[in-house]
């Protein structure tokens, strides 16, 4: 079995060339639902001027609340953790990087500092109820490749702060081979994968094979880092359904439904 992590809302969408409105994006969520998704990125708590399209994520988290499965949402910041502990927010995510210059970039200081402001604003939060994302760990568009010791100590960080560890090919440049290796390097650790790119199943079998059982994806494959130039989008979330139903793999996730997905008023079927 593998558990998958439905980033579509937000990852998906943050980019997406149409702004979404409140309801479209509450029927986007429930359709994925319906579809037997059980964990699912409904927004990011960040100022519209950085990301428009994820402006009103309160107000669609307050509206699927209620759905019956596991809803998160990233929180970047202080003044976006305390948004979320206001509306009863359960699951929530957090990013950074090995890279100083993709830290300043994004986060606006240097990896000590965000790590130090995590602790802060994640106090009293449950600890297996924070995922932390780990950006470029397959190498940055502006430092390159991350060394071993840079590796691990990114991850000593995120298993401190979070419950689960997220790999993230945020450029989509890893290899199957440099996936295979960073897992060996990572071994003991609980830790999912976040996959940008084309062609990403076998990359995917690769990282089942090797023990990962938490992979995340996006409805049709949308989405890309919006700081970043260039960058494909993510793993479909029907492609990786498709593989794991021809494999024997269970993902509780009904495949006809999710092709039938409405994206923003439009029908996806997706290939």
């Amino acid at each position: 079995m593998i558990t998958i992590h439905e980033v579509g809302p937000r990852d998906g969408l943050q980019s997406y060339p149409v702004k979404l409105g409140i309801g479209q994006r509450v029927e986007l969520i429930e359709s994925l639902v319906d579809s037997g998704i059980q964990n699912i990125e409904v927004g990011a708590f960040v100022h519209p001027k950085k990301v428009p399209n994820m402006e009103d994520s309160i107000i669609v988290y307050e509206k699927v609340a209620h759905l019956p499965c596991n809803l998160s949402v990233l929180v970047p910041n202080e003044y976006g953790m305390q948004m979320s502990r206001n509306v009863g927010v359960e699951f929530v995510n957090v990013f950074f990087s090995h890279s100083e210059e993709f830290n300043r970039r994004n986060l606006g200081c240097g990896l000590e500092d965000i790590v130090e402001k995590y602790r802060r604003m994640l106090s009293g939060f449950p600890k297996e109820n924070v995922k932390v994302y780990l950006s470029c760990i397959f190498g940055c568009p502006f430092t390159g490749f991350p060394s071993e010791e840079e590796i691990l100590r990114v991850v000593d960080y995120a298993d401190e702060i979070g419950g689960l560890i997220v790999l993230c090919d945020t450029v989509g440049v890893a290899t199957e081979k440099a996936i295979e290796d960073m897992l060996k390097l990572l071994k003991g650790y609980d830790v999912s994968l976040h996959l940008h790119g084309n062609d990403l199943i076998p990359k995917v079998e690769v990282a089942y094979y090797s023990g990962v059982k938490n992979f995340d994806a996006s409805i049709n494959g949308l989405g890309g880092c919006p700081f970043v130039p260039n960058i494909h989008g993510n793993l479909p979330t029907e492609d990786l359904v498709d593989w794991a139903n021809r494999n024997g793999v269970s993902t509780g996730i009904d495949l006809e439904k999710l092709n039938m997905v409405n994206i923003g008023g439009e029908l996806v079927c997706h290939g």
